[in-house]
């Protein structure tokens, strides 16, 4: 402001300015009449002072000033004026610095950084505007954001300064699977469980995701009718980011014996083939293979039976699948003997003269065993009418000895002589046969074809009287033929 110093008292005469702040934002003013001590050119007394009121540095913005004027006597005069304090000065502004960040992440100032500035005079505000450019994963890089920060001084329509940075974001993070179906263990002959549960994946960039099925992969196990199915998924985001490879490992195996069907339990006489061809073999099916994949396996002990040949044979029948499961049984064969032995005794005979003896094989066997030969024997006579009435044996007169039966004493001529054979097996089965020795006159009935025991024939000279008659031993004065 300018004081007019006139020869009068001092007059204060103000008027309204506008300054620019220094570096300390301090306001000062000037007074062409008043210089420290100058002389008014009309050689007026000096001022003595000048006060302002209130006193400087000034603030920014408009001041209320009073100027006080005061002469060397003491005289005095004041005036208003405004002093206007203005800030030409932009403020200084640092950016934070450029960073990278994966997708997801927060992209906030918290996370990235705020701007500061300074100024010389006035608080800073600090505010910031943001432009995206999409990359659509090009390098992976989702987008560029470009965060434009502005700093301002606090003064309407203030000084300002800004900068930029660059917040770049990137899609490096692969996709998780989860829910991958949980391992198994199956028989094989129940149904593999179908792919029908899907596992699910998320993202960090990428709210709908589906896995990808890789499908599966066979691997033959232990043996034929076991094996490994590997099922895989993965998921792959939109800027090719892939998961782990997950699977599912479904363990297929045969645990389950075969199905044994035995033959029936048979008794066979001792003379049959007892053999597994004869008697029945087992078959066997399984549940995961055909039946030709079942082994058939034989083998068998025996005890021998209560008699002779005859055995009981236990048959233990195996069933063995590809994979070495097995089940066995057994078989009971009982070898039995009910057959009879074979027994052949000589055709009746006729002997003469009487008083020889005479002897007769015996053939029998047993095809399970031995034979015991056992011999009973009768005697008759048979009279002139035909009837035959029996009469004692000579003690002793047939024996057997082995297989030789040997008439030892005939009993006279005219005597029948029946020998009944019995032959035993080791089992009690037997067979009973009997021949008839005939005995002769030597005279009669030798190479000329006349049966002399028959009616009308008494073999002792046609006395048929039993108790009479020449040749009878039973007859009176006869005499014994041996």
């Amino acid at each position: 402001p300018l004081l007019v110093v006139t020869n009068q008292p001092p007059v204060a005469n103000c008027k309204n300015v506008t300054v620019y702040a220094d570096a300390t934002c301090k306001a000062s003013g000037s007074d062409t009449d008043v210089d420290n001590g100058s002389t008014d050119p009309d050689g007026a007394a000096d001022i003595a002072s000048v006060a302002q009121s209130p006193s400087a540095p000034y603030g920014l913005g408009v001041n209320n000033v009073t100027l006080t004027i005061t002469d060397q006597a003491g005289a005095s005069d004041q005036c208003n004026a405004t002093v206007t304090v203005v800030d030409r000065t932009s403020p200084t502004i640092s950016v934070p610095a450029d960073v990278q960040l994966d997708c997801g992440d927060d992209t906030s100032p918290n996370n990235t950084g705020n701007a500061t500035g300074t100024d010389n005079c006035k608080t800073i505000i600090a505010s910031y505007t943001d432009s995206h450019d999409p990359r659509n994963c090009v390098g992976k890089v989702k987008e560029v954001i470009t965060r434009t920060w502005i700093v301002k001084d606090a003064l309407v329509g203030g000084n300002s300064a800004s900068g930029d940075q660059t917040i770049t974001v990137v899609d490096t993070t692969p996709p998780v699977l989860s829910g991958v179906p949980a391992d198994v263990t199956v028989e094989c002959d129940r149904v593999v469980p179908p792919v029908s549960t899907a596992p699910t994946a998320t993202d960090n960039c990428d709210s709908s995701l589906n896995p990808n099925y890789l499908g599966e992969e066979r691997a033959v196990g232990a043996c034929p009718n076991s094996y490994t199915l590997t099922r895989k998924w993965s998921a792959t985001d939109a800027c090719g980011n892939e998961s782990a490879i997950q699977s599912q490992t479904i363990n297929v195996v045969d645990t389950t014996p075969p199905t044994l069907n035995l033959p029936a339990d048979t008794s066979v006489e001792c003379t049959d083939d007892t053999s597994s061809d004869s008697t029945g073999k087992a078959t066997g099916t399984d549940s995961c293979g055909s039946v030709s994949s079942v082994k058939i396996t034989e083998t068998e002990s025996s005890v021998s039976g209560s008699c002779g040949d005859t055995v009981v044979i236990t048959r233990t029948w195996t069933a063995t699948d590809a994979c070495g499961n097995s089940t066995s049984g057994t078989q009971t064969i009982t070898v039995v003997d009910t057959t009879p032995p074979m027994l052949e005794v000589p055709e009746d005979v006729n002997i003469t003269p009487s008083g020889a003896s005479s002897s007769y094989t015996i053939v029998s066997s047993d095809t399970c065993g031995g034979v015991v030969l056992t011999m009973d024997y009768s005697c008759q006579k048979r009279k002139k009418d035909g009837s035959l009435v029996s009469k004692p044996c000579e003690e002793d007169s047939v024996v057997l000895e082995g297989n030789t039966v040997t008439v030892i004493e005939s009993g006279g001529v005219g005597n029948i002589i029946t020998v009944t054979i019995t032959s035993t097996d080791d089992c009690d089965n037997f067979s009973t046969k009997s021949f008839v020795v005939n005995v002769l006159r030597g005279d009669e009935g030798v190479g000329n074809g006349v049966d002399l025991n028959t009616p009308g024939h008494d073999n002792n000279g046609g006395n048929d009287d039993p108790g009479t008659g020449p040749g009878n031993p039973g007859a009176k004065g006869g005499k014994k033929n041996r």
